[in-house]
């Protein structure tokens, strides 16, 4: 019998249907996973770890071509947690309530019982405790170590919230310790709770060691009145303070110490007591005085030196004519209370005087120069002290 290449190739669409239909109602087992989709728990409670699982595995028997199409991230199962108690509680998994279509039979649920821990949700406020490691070179010391803020709010099972004193912050690791440390950190919280706010800041503040020193010490006076300071009493007072211990060593910064004092601009003549400010290198610290005054005698008013250029004045009685003047300016030094100092002075209110006298006769001559100045004020020099002049008929 002789068969046509089409009737062979019809046999064998044929058979590959039939085997399609055969091999895929085919009944087989297999495992398959189905994410729990929690509902109906109380605000109040919580669930103790490990908690609730997130799958359970189920072993199914159904259609092999059924089975391989199956879409499993649709697989959803609702479990009903609105009968959840305080203490331990065990649910028992429905298998009418697994997502499968009817055409699958559910052999087993791994695992078919779910046993929680539920305790009672409840929130406190808590402290913060720094932690720090490293070292602290012997010179300096940990002052203090502070968090911001200071409190916490926990929130979680009430036996984990109850027991707690303390919330830990992270440690902080102190590399050089001669600075003071401003380090944000997450907080060391177990893992059941929920804390707000999740992160703080804390100061760790070091500084230098401190010795107490109580020497005898100059008092300075800084005078802005107009009159001499005449006596200071006492001239040293005992000063009470505390110096780093870097700088105790160090003859320059023991030099550099002293008590200072102000005398006022309007203070006048006599005996005033003034209160005593402290002078001290940076990083000490003062404490007091012995005694925390003194008193300081004031005399006649300070004068000060100042120096103006000033054009020659010619005093000529001798009937000639002036041909030249050289120099033709001179310099004044003259000496000044401070008072008159203050009202700004010019050289407009000095002068440099040359007299020539009747019946002097036409040439070159040599004159003296005689400053002239407002009255309260003295002439200390002038420079220079001649002039030449040159007269002509």
């Amino acid at each position: 019998m002789r068969v046509s290449w089409q009737h062979f190739l019809l046999a064998l669409a044929l058979a590959m249907i039939a085997w399609y239909f055969v091999s895929g109602r085919e009944m087989v087992e297999s495992w398959v996973e189905v994410r729990i989709q929690r509902s109906g728990m109380a605000e109040d409670l919580v669930i103790r770890d490990p908690g609730l699982p997130n799958t359970v595995n189920v072993l199914v028997r159904g259609p092999k071509g059924l089975l391989r199409s199956l879409d499993v991230r649709a697989l959803d199962y609702s479990l009903d947690l609105s009968g959840l108690t305080p203490g331990s509680n065990v649910l028992s998994l429905d298998k009418e309530d697994l997502p499968f279509p009817y055409t699958f039979e559910i052999l087993e649920i791994d695992p078919a019982l779910i046993q929680l821990d539920v305790e009672k949700l409840t929130r406190r406020v808590v402290p913060v405790e720094a932690q720090w490691n490293g070292t602290i070179p012997e010179e300096y010391w940990l002052v203090s170590k502070s968090v911001e803020p200071a409190l916490v709010t926990v929130q979680g099972p009430e036996a984990v919230v109850e027991s707690l004193e303390s919330i830990p912050a992270r440690m902080i690791q102190v590399e050089d310790g001669t600075q003071p440390v401003v380090q944000e950190v997450t907080l060391d919280a177990p893992q059941e709770l929920e804390v707000t706010p999740g992160a703080v800041t804390v100061t760790l503040d070091i500084a230098v060691r401190t010795e107490e020193w109580s020497p005898m010490v100059r008092v300075e006076v800084h005078n802005l009145s107009d009159y001499e300071v005449v006596s200071v009493v006492p001239e040293r007072v005992r000063m009470h303070f505390a110096l780093p211990v870097t700088l105790s060593d160090d003859p320059e910064v023991a030099d550099s110490i002293h008590a200072r004092t102000v005398v006022g601009r309007l203070r006048t003549p006599g005996e005033h007591a003034v209160v005593l400010t402290d002078v001290l290198p940076e990083g000490a610290r003062f404490i007091a005085f012995e005694p925390e005054s003194v008193v300081v005698a004031l005399g006649e008013e300070r004068v000060e030196e100042q120096t103006f250029s000033v054009p020659v004045t010619l005093d000529n009685r001798s009937g000639l004519s002036v041909a030249s003047v050289v120099p033709d300016t001179v310099l004044v030094h003259v000496q000044v209370p401070v008072s008159m100092a203050r009202r700004e002075i010019t050289s407009t209110l000095m002068e440099a005087k040359a007299f020539i006298p009747a019946g002097t006769v036409a040439g070159t001559h040599v004159l003296d120069i005689r400053g002239v100045v407002p009255e309260g004020a003295q002439v200390i020099s002038v420079e220079p002290q001649e002039v030449e002049i040159r007269l002509e008929q």
